[in-house]
């Protein structure tokens, strides 16, 4: 019985640390490509870069002014959106 519950322990950890790898792996793709003080303006730029089927976000950065950042997702490997993105923009 110990041994049972000593293989599905292991089996716990193992996937849990493959879930961690993942989620750290998806997250180095996010670069910051462009940043303003204007929402509409940065509205603008997620419009172009979504309509030109980028993989984009646009995020607020707290501070005493509020910037809106625009992130262009690269996945895994860098496929080269953020290049992409910035002769688009």
């Amino acid at each position: 019985m110990v041994n049972l519950q000593n293989n599905q322990w292991r089996r716990y950890g193992a996937s849990f640390f493959l879930l961690a790898a993942i989620s750290v792996l998806t997250a180095c793709g996010e670069k910051s490509i462009a940043e303003t003080d204007d929402e509409s303006e940065a509205n603008r730029m997620f419009d172009i870069l979504y309509s030109n089927r980028l993989h984009v976000e646009r995020k607020q950065k707290s501070g005493e002014k509020p910037v809106w950042e625009i992130i262009v997702n690269e996945g895994l490997f860098g496929d080269g959106e953020a290049a992409v993105a910035t002769q688009v923009l």
